[in-house]
């Protein structure tokens, strides 16, 4: 993998993470803030042994949590997780 490219997530996990944005899973799922305080979250579907890390701004692309803590620094949570 290149450095700088985060690890393609496959188009099904994609539109279901979209699918089920449209049904407010994100209010359910773990919420953090990178480096830049742009938020993330941390959704219940997995690729490559990693979550796949659905971001709240429009021009980012899901990555895994591996791959954005690579590029946006490390990710804090903002919320309680339990």
């Amino acid at each position: 993998m290149d450095d700088t490219r985060p690890t393609p997530i496959p188009d099904d996990i994609v539109s279901d993470i979209c699918e089920d944005s449209l049904l407010t899973a994100p209010s359910t799922w773990p919420k953090y803030e990178d480096r830049d305080g742009e938020t993330w979250w941390l959704t219940d579907y997995t690729h490559d042994g990693d979550h796949v890390m659905l971001p709240a701004p429009g021009d980012t692309p899901m990555m895994l949590r591996r791959d954005a803590e690579h590029l946006h620094g490390p990710l804090t949570t903002t919320q309680p997780t339990g």
